[in-house]
């Protein structure tokens, strides 16, 4: 699992060279740099979740070579929504689903051995987090990058039935879908909230076991 600079406990990035806006993303060329190393000559089934399918879709459009799969977990950042209205039910959604898997004896073993992560709103992100934040309400080329993507490469897009921040109904992509009916475009629905891989985050592991087990075979 690659945790990109300013998520997680990663460190922060140097954002003058760091450029996210609505032209450029350099976790794109990031992430393919550290397949190429890690992996020399080897193509890989990528998994991201909300703004990171955003990521993996360009990584599969401009370095197809790398991937086999590209599987999207309750996509974001596809179509131009409203700041305010995201801002307030990312908020509603965070809410609802604590309150939802309270109690949850797998989710509270757990983390207890989890390390205490990093606060992505801290001081040294702010600027990082404003810039995704504009990127994901702007409309931008993500889109076209998915349109773009090789036939060859199977895509699976997951989303989850009581997210309502990133519904499956109002996704460009779900769109898409009904559009093409391409065979190499699977839709799942997971019955979680927004955040599938986190309670809940066994469904979706099963899910992304079978369509990745349906490539292979």
């Amino acid at each position: 699992m690659v945790s990109m600079p300013g998520y997680g406990n990663s460190n922060d990035p140097f954002l003058p060279c760091y450029v996210i806006d609505k032209t450029r993303r350099d976790d794109v060329d990031i992430l393919a740099k550290f397949i190429e190393k890690v992996l020399p000559e080897k193509k890989v089934h990528l998994i991201g979740h909300s703004m990171a399918a955003e990521i993996i879709t360009n990584l599969a459009y401009r370095h197809p070579k790398f991937i086999t799969s590209i599987v999207l977990l309750t996509p974001a950042g596809f179509e131009k929504r409203g700041r305010l209205e995201v801002v307030i039910k990312f908020i509603a959604n965070g809410i609802m689903h604590s309150i939802a898997f309270r109690g949850n004896k797998v989710w509270a073993e757990l983390k207890k051995f989890l390390p205490k992560e990093k606060n992505p709103f801290a001081l040294s992100r702010l600027r990082q987090r404003l810039g995704e934040w504009n990127r994901l309400c702007c409309k931008n080329k993500s889109l076209t990058a998915f349109k773009g993507i090789s036939k060859d490469i199977p895509i699976a897009c997951m989303w989850a039935a009581k997210d309502f921040v990133f519904p499956k109904e109002g996704s460009s992509l779900f769109s898409f879908k009904k559009v093409t009916g391409s065979r190499y475009f699977s839709v799942v629905l997971l019955p979680l909230w927004h955040n599938v891989t986190m309670e809940g985050s066994e469904k979706t592991a099963q899910a992304v076991d079978d369509f990745v087990r349906h490539q292979v075979n």
